[in-house]
């Protein structure tokens, strides 16, 4: 079973396919027989590389367009950013 579409986030990564090929080679060998795992360190790894190589505003720019692409597709509305839920989940009275 596939936890993630790693052909896809490669296919939309943009990085060239040395990059990839060792990506794909350093998950295998670290993740051999463990699939779930695999594909996760792919994902994470190709998220690294474009922060790395095109830079921390460009990787967010990706991030906003993914998001928005989801949730046009799923008919759904981004009711608050969410550093905005984190700080008022902080801001709640703990119980005593």
């Amino acid at each position: 079973m596939r936890m993630f579409d790693i052909e896809k986030a490669i296919a939309e990564s943009g990085l060239p396919s040395d990059v990839i090929e060792d990506i794909l080679r350093e998950a295998r060998e670290d993740y051999p027989d463990d699939e779930m795992l695999f594909e996760l360190r792919v994902i994470r790894s190709i998220d690294g590389e474009i922060r790395a190589r095109f830079g921390h505003e460009a990787w967010n720019k990706r991030v906003r367009e993914k998001s928005q692409a989801f949730l046009e597709r799923h008919d759904l509305e981004m009711v608050s950013e969410p550093l905005e839920v984190v700080q008022r989940i902080r801001r709640k009275p703990q119980a005593s």
